[in-house]
């Protein structure tokens, strides 16, 4: 249970992240469109650089989750088993 609660957290952070970035660039993108014109071109740019930002994100905890998972092998109770009995000779 103390596993799932920990991700909450990070879960909660990427949702938030990916909701403001592609606000953000969109709204980014529609304010141009409103001062350049230009049809709706800056509004889709925008989207797709909210989408690349959210992306980003993603991968970022990806990289954060696997390092916490690589982190907790190195310290399996298999291990120390393994480490104890080597210094028992």
């Amino acid at each position: 249970m103390m596993k799932k609660q920990t991700l909450y957290g990070p879960s909660i952070a990427l949702g938030t992240n990916m909701i403001a970035g592609m606000a953000l660039f969109t709204f980014l993108g529609y304010k141009l469109d409103c001062r350049f014109g230009g049809g709706r071109m800056w509004t889709l740019g925008g989207m797709f650089l909210g989408l690349v930002y959210g992306g980003y994100e993603v991968w970022k905890l990806a990289l954060q989750l696997q390092a916490a998972a690589k982190g907790n092998e190195d310290r399996s109770p298999k291990k120390e088993e393994e480490n104890t009995g080597d210094r028992q000779e």
